[in-house]
């Protein structure tokens, strides 16, 4: 005799329609009223007013420290590169067209300069690990550069007292 499932399995009716849930969605899109608040302080800074800008940097700092915070994966280094970006926008926001959003702008900036600090601190790490290695007897950290020195300093000993 064949194996048949439907013997094994309870006939449930189905009465009730099943509505399929809207994914949450993680970024909502701006307001047209915040909107025109990132476009007249936009306005009010071409036309000089400072205080304008810090309630930018009020409006988007955390925002921007979260997300630079997870390429770099360290609150400092991401302080730092949120820094970096109103220094940026601070300069460059008086040729700022209004083509894309100002919170589009300060990403792109910040994600940029995160890119940048992401691709330095790797070169780094990888040059660090290249000019240094740890001696398996003594577990003592030794640089390259030392070692040569000290090679040749030893060679230039033999050689005058031969």
């Amino acid at each position: 005799m064949f194996f048949q499932p439907q013997q094994y399995y309870k006939r449930i009716p189905v009465t009730a329609k099943i509505i399929p849930l809207a994914a949450p969605r993680r970024h909502q899109r701006k307001t047209t009223e915040e909107a025109a608040i990132d476009n007249g302080l936009v306005r009010r800074f071409k036309k000089g007013d400072v205080s304008a800008f810090k309630t930018i940097v009020l409006m988007y700092q955390a925002k921007l420290i979260g997300l630079v915070k997870r390429y770099l994966h360290n609150h400092a280094d991401a302080e730092e590169v949120v820094q970096e970006t109103f220094i940026r926008a601070y300069k460059g926001l008086h040729a700022f067209r209004g083509d894309s959003s100002l919170s589009t702008w300060l990403h792109c900036i910040a994600i940029n300069l995160a890119r940048n600090r992401y691709q330095y601190d790797r070169r780094r790490m990888r040059d660090s690990m290249v000019s240094s290695y740890v001696q398996p007897k003594t577990g003592v950290v030794v640089d390259f550069a030392d070692t040569l020195a000290s090679e040749e300093k030893g060679v230039v000993q033999s050689i005058s007292l031969d």
